[in-house]
């Protein structure tokens, strides 16, 4: 014992103490312990402040942007920092429908952010995408699975990103990484938003969503899948009592690139002979969107389906046909130089397959956009 001081040996009995406490624990539970300790200090890095940091999911929010806010907001709360989840906007029905079905918790809405805010953006990372405000508020963190926005600054942040199927399963990583036990009620919202984000494991969907969802389900004993499943996708697709402009909003995304302001919806429809009075109702009111929020162009992909809303998972589903409307200045270019000539008369164009928004549609636009600024 000889050199021991009495502050390094209070030091010694106390990891004894530790170490003898843990053998009622696995390791990879002792494992989560220590890295819980790690990124806690990690996270206090950050420039918190004083008030309370919002942790939001993007515009026209869906269950994915919502439970995610939901879910992290606990998971910072759990490490000692004082946050609280908002949305950025109205739920659409399928969220609504999770709600009632499966009890999961939505937060209020924030209309704006200030220069005193603090921010963690999830499920996006585009201020054109988040609420108003974001681009002042000082930006903690970004927890997303699609491609990096201009959030991205050179002040350091929390960041993480992969190209999963949902950003819940990033969320659900994210509380395993860090060692940090998974409510029941906070379990419910990442399978909800899994679930929903990955169509129920058929679009986009990875390893590690099957793994995350598959622990949750099992932590929750849910075994109808299925079930809720066909009641969220019978809910989405219900129009019933909206307006045109509100169908257009439930599933839109905006977007900036080189200075181009545009938006992309995306909507389904089931009935071939009113295709085209849809489209033409859709149109108008893309028409009129476009121009209150002083967008350039304005797109939209109608998935014209064969099946009905819900198909079970024995049958082998027709492939959907996607039409592609437009609105505004150079629209028409970009879309017919992708997917060839308008039907006659018509805004849209009709691609003779099925086009995905996010990894197809996006990235076409993107670089008609960005070749039309370099040869300018």
């Amino acid at each position: 014992m000889k050199g021991l001081t009495v502050g390094r040996l209070g030091c010694l009995i106390a990891a004894l103490a530790v170490c003898c406490a843990c053998d009622k624990q696995t390791e990879k539970e002792y494992v989560y312990v220590a890295q819980d300790m790690q990124w806690k200090e990690t996270l206090q890095g950050l420039d918190w402040g004083t008030g309370t940091a919002y942790v939001v999911g993007h515009k026209t929010p869906d269950a994915d942007a919502v439970c995610s806010a939901v879910a992290y907001a606990a998971l910072m709360r759990s490490l000692g920092f004082r946050c609280e989840a908002r949305r950025a906007g109205v739920t659409n029905r399928e969220t609504d429908y999770l709600r009632k079905r499966l009890g999961i918790h939505i937060p209020p809405v924030i209309d704006m952010l200030t220069a005193s805010d603090r921010l963690i953006m999830v499920d996006h990372s585009e201020y054109v995408q988040a609420v108003d405000g974001a681009d002042r508020a000082k930006l903690l963190q970004i927890i997303d699975h699609h491609a990096l926005g201009n959030a991205i600054s050179g002040e350091r942040i929390f960041m993480r990103n992969a190209p999963v199927g949902s950003s819940c399963t990033m969320v659900y990583s994210t509380y395993r990484d860090f060692g940090v036990a998974i409510p029941d009620s906070i379990a419910t919202s990442l399978f909800a938003g899994i679930l929903s984000d990955t169509e129920n494991g058929t679009k986009n969907y990875t390893k590690a969503d099957s793994i995350a969802i598959t622990a949750l389900a099992d932590q929750l004993r849910i075994t109808d899948f299925e079930d809720i499943y066909k009641g969220m996708v019978e809910a989405a697709c219900s129009y019933d009592g909206m307006t045109d402009e509100e169908i257009y909003q439930s599933d839109a995304k905006e977007y900036v690139v080189d200075d181009a302001y545009f938006g992309i919806g995306s909507l389904d429809w089931y009935e071939s002979t009113t295709l085209d009075a849809f489209l033409d109702r859709i149109v108008a009111a893309m028409r009129k969107i476009r121009q209150d929020k002083g967008m350039e162009m304005i797109f939209c992909k109608v998935s014209l389906h064969s099946d009905p809303p819900y198909t079970p998972p024995t049958v082998v589903r027709k492939e959907s046909v996607t039409y592609i409307a437009y609105d505004g200045e150079g629209a028409r270019e970009i879309i017919e130089g992708a997917y060839g000539p308008s039907i006659e008369g018509k805004a849209w164009v009709n691609t003779g397959r099925n086009v995905n928004r996010k990894s197809e549609l996006v990235p076409v636009i993107t670089e008609a956009i960005k070749k039309r600024s370099e040869n300018q």
